[in-house]
Formats: structure tokens, C-alpha cells, sequence
């Protein structure tokens, strides 16, 4: 499925979808941080520590200092993590994708836009 191609409509299968897309995709040997949402994640803040908790795994040569920095809170805006993520994945060998399912739960969309998500 394409970056950016949404199933949105609640109950109608979509954690079945994804979870069978993800068995087929981690059975090709794909790397695929899958995010399970409720409605606490509706703060970025709260997001976003789960977010790169479940890209963590896929990739072993994360910088230490970018993930001390996220630990000790020195990264103090969205916009820096965002900058932060993206400036580590860009050095990822390899695809690294991501399924986060349940995001209709989320009701403040504001800070999510400026993610582009």
C-alpha cells in the first residue's frame, strides 16, 4: 500500500487487513513497526515516544545521541523529533515501514497535520 493511502471508515475490517498485509510482508523478510492507537495518543507527546519505540527494532544503527536526546527530553519541540526521525531513517539501508492502526481515534488533528500524518 502506498505512503499516504488511508483506510479511514470505522468496523470494517481494517486491523484484519493490516494484520494479514504485515504476516505476508514480515514473511518476505520486509521490516514493519506496526503502532496501536487509543484515545491517549490524541497528544503529540504522548505519540510520539510510542512512535519511535516501534521503528526502533527495525533499525540497529540508530545514533545514540539522538535516542538520549529523545530520552532526556532535550528535543523539545515536534518539529525537532520530526527532523530527528527523518535524519535517521534517511541512513537506513533498507525499506522500513510503518502500520499504525486505530488513528480515527484521534480527535485533535492539528498537531498530526503538521507531521503530515
Amino acid at each position: 500500500m502506498p505512503a499516504g493511502r488511508r483506510l479511514r471508515r470505522r468496523w470494517i475490517g481494517k486491523t484484519t487487513l493490516l494484520a494479514q498485509w504485515h504476516q505476508q510482508m514480515v514473511a518476505q523478510g520486509e521490516r514493519i513497526a506496526w503502532l496501536s492507537l487509543d484515545e491517549d495518543d490524541d497528544d503529540v507527546w504522548q505519540f510520539i515516544p510510542y512512535l519511535l519505540q516501534a521503528l526502533r527494532p527495525l533499525y540497529a544503527d540508530w545514533d545514540a545521541d539522538f535516542w538520549r536526546d529523545m530520552e532526556e527530553q532535550k528535543l523539545s519541540s515536534s518539529e525537532q523529533l520530526l527532523a530527528g526521525l527523518i535524519n535517521q531513517l534517511h541512513y537506513c539501508p533498507h525499506d522500513v515501514y510503518l502500520i499504525i492502526d486505530d488513528f480515527h481515534v484521534i480527535n485533535d488533528r492539528g498537531s498530526m497535520k503538521r507531521w503530515g500524518i
